[in-house]
């Protein structure tokens, strides 16, 4: 087994709490950058289903005479959404 330079040996290992570790890391400009561009891209999902979510609404309500089962308009949704992955 090898053993890292530095680390303790296995059995003395302690428990360590993730606020002594970001601590220890610490709290630069680039996890800030990270920590934006993350909640960003969040933000920008949960746009992204709420107005999937009101697209499959208006469909069904423009679709009445069609008669479209609420399988048929919930895929409607789900073909967007492959298709905005697929960069279609």
């Amino acid at each position: 087994m090898d053993v890292v330079a530095g680390a303790p040996p296995p059995g003395k290992r302690r428990e360590r709490s993730v606020e002594s570790l970001s601590d220890e890391v610490g709290w630069s400009w680039y996890q800030w950058r990270l920590f934006i561009v993350t909640g960003l891209c969040v933000s920008a999902e949960s746009i992204e289903v709420n107005l999937l979510s009101f697209i499959s609404i208006e469909v069904g309500r423009r679709t009445r005479g069609l008669h479209l089962s609420t399988v048929q308009l919930n895929l409607s949704a789900l073909y967007a959404i492959g298709g905005e992955r697929e960069g279609l």
